[in-house]
């Protein structure tokens, strides 16, 4: 096998860009993906772009854990989250989704084929920050996302939102801090703290 390295190789353009944290209007939802990590955790990931091409992602993982109430506080935390997503493309009566807790994935996938069936061509404002993993997503909290014709805005930066990376006090491997789940597969994300609901498991 060989290899070729010239002048059309673009070394110099990224393959894909990624919006800073901010508020970000005219965005659309363009996918809803549902899989599985290299470590067996069922996840979601919702795509939004932007005019100009930008990327943002946010990614659900399924909720686990003993049957206690922290579980029960990850999983109204993700439907109260998920739910003011699909809000914004259609009446809050079709939201409604009942399912057993070790249905998650028929859950998700109920979710992506209500938000398949209208998210085309709709405009949205959203608003970006950092997690605790310096990932820019969408905040673990409402309100994060409104439609574009509505007469005023609910969205703006807080004190609590985090806008700033953390600056690590020790040199460490160097990641894509805008993608998560690829870190996760290429096995270069560090662990997250186990007192985050909201990442992996």
């Amino acid at each position: 096998m060989k290899f070729l390295v010239d002048e059309s190789i673009q070394s110099e353009v990224r393959a894909v860009n990624y919006v800073d944290v901010g508020i970000h209007d005219n965005m659309e939802l363009t996918e809803i993906k549902i899989d599985v990590s290299p470590k067996g955790n069922n996840y979601m990931v919702f795509t939004l772009v932007a005019p100009d091409g930008r990327v943002l992602t946010k990614t659900e993982w399924q909720p686990t854990g003993a049957e206690d109430d922290v579980l029960l506080k990850k999983v109204q935390n993700q439907a109260k989250r998920i739910k003011h997503i699909m809000t914004k493309f259609m009446a809050e009566e079709h939201t409604k989704i009942e399912y057993d807790s070790e249905q998650w994935v028929k859950y998700a996938s109920t979710v992506k084929a209500k938000l398949d069936a209208v998210k085309k061509g709709v405009k949205i404002r959203i608003k970006a920050v950092y997690d605790n993993q310096n990932y820019v997503t969408l905040p673990n909290y409402t309100p994060f996302i409104e439609r574009m014709d509505i007469e005023k805005t609910s969205l703006a930066i807080q004190t609590i939102d985090k806008i700033t990376k953390d600056v690590p006090d020790t040199e460490t491997r160097v990641t894509n801090s805008l993608d998560p789940v690829m870190n996760q597969a290429l096995g270069s994300v560090t662990p997250p703290s186990t007192g985050d609901p909201d990442l992996p498991f």
